[in-house]
């Protein structure tokens, strides 16, 4: 082999070694990058339970949560349009209202695109339209008779299962605005983003007011109250059975102010109740929607001394706690106040508006 050839092989061998050396160094490299990016102490916000959010969703406090929330600083929520809106079952600042005035009156089946649509916004929808012979308004449904000048479209901004989205307030003007430009309207109508800021404060009070007490009987050895017992009660006072398999107490309107359930939620049936048993009883008072929720409670608390008297309970609470007149007190201030606050909104339990908002 000459001196040329050998040369030349050192020089190969020297560069094969130089690329070898070359690319071990790249890859230790790119480790410790991998290895900095994708170790142990880079934290995975995806993975971090902390930061998991979980959809807002109303809560009804039990008895162990009657202190509900104080409602200091609370931003006034300022009706939306003219104070003067709409039918009587519509409100500025529970309703976006809008406003069509027709060049000519309209009979219900000019507004159908509409009327066909009102389940489609998320939230109960409202049409009326001005009856200049009665001076009223009245609702408007497919097939109703009548004919209109003005028409009022509202869709409501919250009720328990939360305020209605920027989406369908946004349909919902769409919506509006396309049948005001097939029919030659006028449309006057609120700017949907400041009723959707309003929704979400209008859904955030119904949430801190949004309360249910329930009451307990329980018997104190684990004994189960038969069925037949449980229904001659509830009937003896004037309870009836409803088709959500609860007893319910209604007022002169026919409103509900306190109901009885099986304490594990398990719906009475009319046919089998004589033949069933319950572990407890729970009395409940849903405060918001009923308008002297004071009286109501001193009722509830009446019936289920009745109960435990009767079929050998205790009155506990949901933590399994005897009440005591101390305690039932504190609720019945805690009722009261939440019926203040409510009262001061000018959305006074039991009401009209109040039984579409917490609905």
């Amino acid at each position: 082999m000459s001196e040329l050839q050998l040369g030349l092989l050192v020089i190969g061998a020297l560069v094969v070694a130089g690329v070898y050396v070359f690319n071990l160094l790249q890859q230790r490299q790119l480790r410790r990058r991998a290895e900095r990016a994708f170790g142990n102490q880079h934290e995975d916000v995806l993975l971090k339970a902390d930061q998991l959010r979980e959809p807002a969703t109303r809560v009804e406090p039990r008895l162990e949560r009657a202190s509900a929330p104080e409602l200091k600083d609370e931003p006034k929520l300022e009706p939306l349009g003219s104070p003067e809106t709409s039918a009587r079952w519509l409100r500025a600042d529970i309703d976006f209202v809008a406003e069509l005035t027709f060049p000519v009156p309209v009979e219900p089946v000019a507004l159908a695109p509409l009327l066909q649509r009102k389940a489609e916004f998320g939230k109960p929808v409202s049409i009326s339209g001005h009856d200049p012979q009665a001076g009223a308004w009245k609702e408007i449904h497919l097939g109703s008779a009548g004919r209109y000048t003005r028409v009022r479209a509202a869709l409501q901004l919250c009720n328990r299962d939360g305020a209605v989205s920027e989406v369908m307030l946004r349909g919902f003007r769409d919506a509006v605005q396309a049948l005001a430009k097939a029919l030659g309207a006028r449309l006057e109508m609120p700017d949907p983003d400041e009723a959707a800021v309003h929704a979400a404060l209008l859904d955030q009070f119904c949430a801190e007011v949004d309360v249910v007490i329930g009451i307990n009987v329980m018997s104190p050895d684990q004994r189960r109250f038969h069925g037949a017992k449980i229904k001659a009660l509830a009937e003896s006072n004037g309870l009836r059975l409803g088709s959500d398999g609860r007893f319910a107490l209604l007022d002169e309107r026919g409103e509900v102010l306190f109901k009885v359930a099986d304490v594990k939620s398990v719906p009475f049936r009319a046919d089998t109740l004589s033949q069933i048993s319950a572990e407890g009883l729970t009395l409940e008072l849903d405060i918001p929607r009923v308008a002297d929720a004071e009286g109501a409670f001193r009722q509830m608390v009446q019936l289920a001394r009745t109960f435990a008297t009767t079929l050998g309970g205790v009155m506990v609470d949901d933590n399994r706690v005897p009440l005591t007149e101390g305690g039932l007190e504190k609720i019945r201030l805690e009722i009261a106040r939440l019926q203040a606050v409510m009262r001061a909104r000018e959305i006074p339990a039991g009401s009209e508006q109040a039984l579409r908002l917490f609905s």
